[in-house]
């Protein structure tokens, strides 16, 4: 089990006999390229594995996403590290408060952009919105039609289908791979179970 130690700017390793350890980060909260022993992580969130093994995870006010790879290289891929708003070249994009990341088959990345009520995505070096706008809401449609308000948490199924969890909306939303957004569960803050 890998965990996001966000307030201590860790991530932290536990093994199945329940030793923990820490695989990244000593404590200081800033963004430092490098291997594991060297490299400095900034109030890391979400975290999720490609198939080669690389672990993807996102720095919440440091604004970048960042990858460790299976031989221990910490690298930036994607965010400026000022909170913002920006598509474009990965290095040149801006997040406000990134949360949770997923990762489909074809190895793009899918990033809950809290502060800016959108799925961001990340593929070929480039930065895009794929669903929601700035703007508040809980319509759904697709793409730039849809509204989302604080998106979190996002996991990801097998046909690349991303669910994603909204703090300020208490509801589940799905996002098909050409960016269709439904709400399948939730209206209002509860904890009512039921259909």
């Amino acid at each position: 089990v890998y965990v996001a130690d966000r307030a201590n700017n860790r991530i932290r390793k536990i093994t199945p006999d329940g030793n923990v350890s820490t695989l990244v980060g000593n404590g200081e909260e800033a963004s430092v390229d490098g291997d594991l022993s060297t490299a400095r992580i900034r109030r890391p969130t979400g975290l999720c594995f490609g198939d080669d093994g690389t672990l993807y995870f996102t720095e919440s006010t440091g604004g970048r996403v960042r990858k460790i790879t299976a031989e221990g290289q910490v690298t930036t891929i994607a965010g400026l590290g000022t909170a913002g708003y920006l598509d474009g070249a990965a290095a040149d994009a801006q997040f406000n408060f990134p949360t949770g990341i997923a990762i489909d088959s074809k190895g793009n990345l899918f990033v809950g952009d809290f502060g800016n009520n959108c799925v961001r995505k990340i593929a070929n070096g480039q930065v895009t919105t794929f669903a929601g706008t700035l703007d508040m809401g809980t319509t759904d449609g697709t793409g730039s039609e849809a509204r989302f308000s604080a998106p979190n948490y996002i996991v990801i199924d097998a046909d690349d289908n991303l669910f994603v969890s909204e703090n300020l909306n208490h509801r589940i939303r799905k996002i098909t791979p050409s960016g269709d957004v439904t709400t399948i569960a939730g209206s209002i803050e509860g904890s009512d179970d039921g259909p």
